[in-house]
C-alpha cells in the first residue's frame, strides 16, 4: 500500500495530537519502588572494585592473566596431591603388607598385576584425551551451572499488578 507523501505526514500529524490529548497515568507504586531498588542495586555493584565484580567486567589483561593463573594452581594442586597420595600410598602398603595373611596378599598382587597390564594397555593420547574430555565437561557444567543461577535464581521475576 503506497501511501503520498502528504497523507502520510496528515496521519502522523494527527496520531501526534490524539497522544497528546491522551491523559497522563501514573505508574503504580509498585513499579515505582522496583525500578528504585534496581538502580540503587546497579549503583552498588557499580561501585564495587573490579575483582569482585563479575569474570566478564574484568579488565582484558586481568582477564588474560586469570588463564594461565588459574591452570597454573591446578597444575599445583594435582602435583601436592600426587605426592601426597604416592607417600600415604606407600606407608599403607608397608602396613598392609605387615598385617595381611597370605590369601589376601596374594589377592591384592593379583589386583595390583590386573591394573598394571589396563595402565599399560591404554594408550597414553587416550589418558590425555580423558583428562581433556573431563576438562571440557567440567567446564560446560559449569558454565550451565552459572547460566540456571542466573536465570533461575538472580533474574528479576516479573509479575502483573
Amino acid at each position: 500500500m503506497n501511501i503520498p507523501a502528504d497523507n502520510g505526514a496528515r496521519l502522523e500529524q494527527r496520531i501526534g495530537a490524539l497522544l497528546h490529548e491522551l491523559p497522563e497515568v501514573a505508574a503504580p507504586a509498585s513499579l515505582e519502588a522496583r525500578v528504585f531498588a534496581r538502580l540503587e542495586q546497579l549503583a552498588a555493584q557499580r561501585a564495587r572494585p573490579w575483582w569482585r565484580q563479575g569474570f566478564t567486567r574484568w579488565p582484558l589483561a586481568a582477564r588474560i592473566l586469570f588463564v594461565p593463573v588459574a591452570a597454573a594452581s591446578v597444575w599445583l594442586a594435582l602435583m601436592l596431591f600426587a605426592r601426597l597420595a604416592s607417600g600415604v600410598e606407600s606407608a599403607q602398603e608397608l602396613q598392609l603388607a605387615r598385617r595381611t595373611p597370605g590369601a589376601l596378599q596374594a589377592l591384592r598382587g593379583a589386583a595390583t598385576s590386573l591394573w598394571e597390564l589396563a595402565t599399560r594397555a591404554v594408550p597414553v593420547q587416550w589418558l590425555y584425551a580423558g583428562a581433556v574430555g573431563a576438562a571440557v565437561l567440567y567446564v560446560m557444567f559449569f558454565a550451565l551451572s552459572a547460566i540456571a543461577v542466573r536465570t533461575l535464581v538472580l533474574a528479576p521475576h516479573h509479575h502483573r499488578t
